[in-house]
């Protein structure tokens, strides 16, 4: 094989090699510019996710406030059983002493 022939050889694989260095580079610009997609949605994904959580606190307010009427509402009817039972005795007729 004489000089010319292993320049050849030479270059030809030089200009492969500096082709997959070319292909790499690209795809690791696309993956770098994929990953900063990613990072801006996610951000995005985030900030979205703190206004769904202020904007629903009052569910869970409403829930408690539920919880609280309930138990107004039980004793309330507590209060007018014990009225009911005080307002009976009193209208019952007395017997003389």
């Amino acid at each position: 094989m004489d000089d010319a022939a292993l320049l050849a050889i030479w270059l030809r694989l030089l200009a492969v090699a500096g082709l997959v260095v070319l292909l790499a580079v690209i795809l690791l610009w696309r993956v770098i510019r994929a990953v900063r997609r990613i990072e801006r949605l996610a951000a995005r994904a985030l900030q979205v996710a703190q206004e769904i959580q202020d904007q629903t606190g009052a569910i869970w307010e409403l829930q408690q406030t539920n919880r609280m009427a309930a138990q107004l509402r039980d004793a309330a009817q507590q209060v007018e059983q014990h009225a009911t039972e005080v307002v009976s005795v009193l209208h019952e007729p007395q017997e003389p002493a």
